[in-house]
């Protein structure tokens, strides 16, 4: 049996002689095992960088798309993550950087990923009233319900910020906005409880829309 190309017969019998494996031992990629730590740390590496460069862009400037193109094609990883379990979806999420989040999730990238606080890519952009990156991870198959672990979803970080918006969109794509958090609170209640007095009456009123029961 082989695997690409390497005789797994022949592994059987180093194993059996008890010696040492060759590092130096070259498959048909060409790569030694040495090579093999040396790429992985690399890459490493350049999951670091990317994610560096993401945060150090502030919200008033435009990420440059070819920049984080060039990370990916060398080698980052669309998934890879801070300290806090972020990944460049959750960080383009809230600049509404739509060009990069469509080529990160052509390259991979989970649209449901969460950090460490349950957060998802959607959860931003709700919260950084980034429509048209809430849009496009929406009909990239992100959950519209997904909660955080205080067991808010989208639509609770929508209406904690007072974002008509981005809620309309959400209610459009099938968001349920009778779901309640750890505090028992829907989405509407959670607006007045940030006095978004606007913002609750409308969902008020979208609750008691029975088209929208789904």
């Amino acid at each position: 049996m082989r695997l690409l190309g390497i005789n797994l017969l022949f592994q059987g019998k180093a194993i059996q002689s008890n010696k040492s494996p060759n590092l130096n031992f070259r498959g048909n990629l060409g790569r030694t095992q040495v090579d093999t730590v040396s790429f992985k740390g690399n890459n490493e590496k350049l999951d670091q960088e990317l994610i560096d460069y993401l945060k150090s862009v502030k919200k008033s400037e435009k990420l440059d798309f070819e920049k984080v193109k060039k990370y990916i094609t060398d080698g980052a990883d669309p998934n890879a993550k801070d300290k806090n379990g972020q990944t460049p979806l959750h960080i383009t999420a809230r600049s509404n950087s739509t060009d990069i989040i469509e080529f990160l999730i052509k390259s991979g990238a989970d649209a449901n990923i969460k950090d460490k606080y349950s957060v998802s890519p959607l959860h931003e952009a709700a919260c950084f009233k980034a429509n048209e990156a809430l849009e496009l991870l929406i009909k990239n198959g992100t959950d519209v319900n997904a909660k955080d672990r205080d067991g808010d979803t989208p639509s609770h970080i929508a209406a904690m910020k007072g974002n008509k918006e981005v809620l309309e969109t959400l209610i459009r794509y099938k968001a349920d906005i009778k779901a309640t958090n750890k505090n028992g609170l829907n989405p509407c209640g959670t607006a007045a409880k940030f006095e978004h007095y606007d913002v609750a009456q409308y969902l008020k009123y979208k609750m008691q829309d029975r088209s929208l029961d789904f």
